[in-house]
C-alpha cells in the first residue's frame, strides 16, 4: 500500500513540475513581450523628440525670416505701400447695362423653359480600371503613373483580383 502511495506521490510531483515549467515559459514570453513593448515605446519617443527638434528649428528659421522682413528699411516698406495704393486706384468702374423696356404682358407671361438633365455617367471603379489596363498589357508601373496611384497599391489590387478569379 505504501508503494502505491509513493507511486501516486511521484506522479503528482511530476505533473506539478510540468505545470510549473509551463507557467515559467509563459512568464518568460510575457516578459519578452513587455521588453519588446518598452523598446517600441522608446523608439516612438525618440522619433517624436526628433520631430519636435526639427519643428523647433523650422520655427526659429521662420521667426528669423519674419523679423528680417519686419526690420526692412522704411523706404522699401513705403514702396510696397505705394504700389498697393496704385493697384487700388486702378480698379475700373463697372460698365452699365442698357435698359431694355419690357411690357408688363411679356414679363407676366414669360416662363423660362425647364430642362431636365439626367446625365448619370458612372465611371468604373479604380479596381475595374486597374484590371482592364492590366489585362490590356500595361505594366504595374504604367498603370500607377496613368491612374496616379502607388505601385504597391496597384500590385496588391492585381494580386488580390488574380487570386479571386483564378
Amino acid at each position: 500500500m505504501t508503494q502505491l502511495l509513493i507511486f501516486i506521490s511521484l506522479i503528482l510531483h511530476g505533473v506539478t513540475f510540468f505545470v510549473i515549467f509551463g507557467l515559467y515559459q509563459k512568464l518568460q514570453k510575457v516578459n519578452e513581450g513587455e521588453s519588446h513593448f518598452n523598446k517600441r515605446v522608446q523608439e516612438t519617443e525618440d522619433l517624436f523628440s526628433s520631430y519636435l527638434l526639427e519643428i523647433k528649428d523650422e520655427n526659429k528659421k521662420f521667426i528669423d525670416t519674419i523679423s528680417k522682413i519686419n526690420h526692412q528699411p522704411s523706404a522699401s516698406r513705403h514702396k510696397t505701400e505705394r504700389s498697393k495704393a496704385t493697384i487700388e486706384t486702378k480698379v475700373e468702374e463697372p460698365i452699365p447695362f442698357p435698359n431694355y423696356e419690357t411690357s408688363e404682358e411679356t414679363s407676366k407671361t414669360f416662363q423660362p423653359e425647364t430642362i431636365e438633365v439626367n446625365d448619370r455617367s458612372e465611371q468604373p471603379s479604380i479596381q475595374t480600371q486597374i484590371m482592364h489596363l492590366y489585362q490590356n498589357g500595361y505594366t504595374i508601373e504604367e498603370i500607377a503613373k496613368r491612374l496616379n496611384k502607388g505601385n504597391t497599391e496597384i500590385e496588391l489590387i492585381v494580386k488580390f483580383n488574380q487570386k479571386m478569379y483564378n
